[in-house]
């Protein structure tokens, strides 16, 4: 693992154009494995759904048709290597 800096402020200038040009938007909240979520659509195609407490992607789902992709995310157990 490495700690990569990351401009915050760059960043928060990135998102709001995001959500400006409408390529992201908020589409209500769920609870995955018991954890509520908020639902984001990116573009037409994906979803992910946020972790309110931590921020971490719980789930994502890819449709290109004709398929869709589903994946679950899980964080336990996992440590950064010493």
């Amino acid at each position: 693992w490495k700690k990569k800096p990351r401009d915050a402020a760059a960043a928060a200038v990135q998102i709001a154009k995001d959500w400006e040009r409408k390529t992201c938007r908020a589409d209500g909240t769920e609870t995955i494995g018991g954890v509520p979520a908020d639902i984001i659509v990116y573009r037409v195609s994906t979803r992910f759904w946020i972790a309110r407490d931590t921020g971490l992607i719980l789930q994502s789902v890819v449709k290109e048709q004709p398929n869709t992709v589903t994946s679950l995310y899980d964080y336990a157990g996992i440590h950064a290597p010493l």
